[in-house]
């Protein structure tokens, strides 16, 4: 006998298994420094890497076409490309916990915009879950255990980058029903390797030769980090919606503190922890509200039959 698992349910594996890879970056990052990387190489060799390898799987493995040729995927590739850099430049102005706390309000951001875009539910458990998260990242930011600098134009940039990531993930919600996931994220990477040197300008030596540490270190954060993360994220979010899908996104914090913890020996504070729990059950109400509403659906198309 096999066991079936429901769309829902699939869709939160796939959210669930995306927030694990991007976890992931921060350590990687912090590898790609240690080797001599610096923030604008890590950037575009990420993005170039990315592409060449969709490139390669999809043109010669796949036998598809690689880029998704459409305005608003071409727009879904801008609002990611965006919402990153801005994210970084904001953290040349304010404390990591504080940029992390104000890009990670964008679930609730794409939940109230799906409603009036999509015409989605916002039933009350999604609703706790929307605020537990935040409550939670909150608390693993770490802010109330450091002194941390803010400034207005550091909160600026973090806010549109979180606003960036929303419309990013608004828009996915339509291409994905519209396009392959691979091609897609191919065409959001293409996007950024062509953007990212604009960007850097001034830095354009960070285009030479690398070594090969750097190469494996950038090739990991291609695969882990954009490439598998992003492809799994759309094909979640195709199945649970932008709503949920960003909800339980909002797991990438927790699961970097965790993994600083076993592979670089930080400590978690009880504080810490608390976050990380609150964030779990925001996780638990986002599936079981999803189960939830899929099994009215069901009813009313049995109720019409």
């Amino acid at each position: 006998m096999q066991l079936k698992i429901s769309d829902p349910m699939k869709g939160s594996i796939f959210v669930f298994i995306s927030a694990f890879m991007y976890a992931t970056l921060p350590i990687l990052t912090k590898l790609a420094f240690q080797y001599g990387l610096t923030p604008s190489a890590a950037i575009f060799y990420r993005y170039l890497f990315a592409f060449i390898l969709l490139f390669l799987y999809l043109k010669l493995w796949k036998k598809e076409p690689v880029i998704a040729p459409s305005l608003k995927v071409i727009l879904q590739g801008l609002f990611l490309v965006a919402g990153s850099v801005l994210f970084f430049y904001a953290l040349q102005y304010i404390a990591a916990s504080i940029g992390s706390i104000i890009f990670f309000t964008h679930p609730i951001i794409v939940a109230f915009l799906a409603i009036l875009i999509y015409k989605e539910n916002l039933n009350l458990k999604l609703a706790a879950g929307l605020l537990l998260a935040l409550a939670g990242i909150i608390l693993v930011s770490g802010i109330f255990s450091t002194s941390v600098t803010i400034t207005p134009f550091g909160l600026m940039l973090a806010m549109i980058s979180s606003i960036c990531y929303a419309c990013f993930a608004l828009l996915g919600q339509y291409n994905v029903a519209n396009a392959s996931p691979f091609a897609l994220t191919a065409t959001f990477t293409l996007t950024g390797a062509l953007i990212v040197p604009l960007v850097f300008f001034r830095d354009l030596h960070f285009i030479t030769s690398l070594t090969w540490p750097q190469v494996l270190i950038c090739l990991a954060m291609a695969l882990l980090n954009t490439v598998l993360s992003i492809s799994f994220y759309l094909k979640g979010m195709k199945l649970i919606g932008a709503t949920r899908a960003s909800l339980i996104s909002s797991l990438e914090p927790v699961i970097t503190v965790i993994l600083a913890m076993l592979l670089l020996n930080e400590v978690l504070s009880p504080l810490e922890a608390a976050g990380a729990v609150l964030v779990l059950i925001s996780l638990y109400l986002a599936v079981s509200s999803q189960s939830k509403d899929s099994r009215e659906q069901e009813f009313r198309m049995i109720a019409k039959e």
